[in-house]
């Protein structure tokens, strides 16, 4: 997603603990709303891109997509990577 690269983009990333990352800084859960209404008054876009370890509890996420309901945000853009499947006939 183009968006995302953007230098004012609103990224969010999310660890398997659970810590909590906008853009490239750790922040507390109770600072999301804020940072992100700082972000829409200094004219980013009007989504957030959401990078998260497949090992992150689901209620840890909930939390955070709550958080971000509260600013009215609906544009929510899920970032994944791409894996490379094992070779056929590759032994393990």
């Amino acid at each position: 997603m183009p968006g995302a690269v953007r230098e004012d983009a609103m990224r969010i990333g999310v660890s398997a603990g659970g810590d909590l990352y906008y853009r490239d800084s750790k922040i507390d859960l109770g600072d999301l709303r804020d940072k992100l209404l700082e972000g829409l008054q200094n004219g980013a876009e009007h989504r957030v891109y959401i990078l998260v370890d497949g090992r992150t509890r689901y209620a840890d996420m909930k939390q955070i997509l709550d958080a971000i309901r509260l600013t009215e945000l609906t544009d929510i853009s899920f970032l994944t990577e791409q894996t490379t499947p094992p070779l056929q006939g590759a032994n393990h």
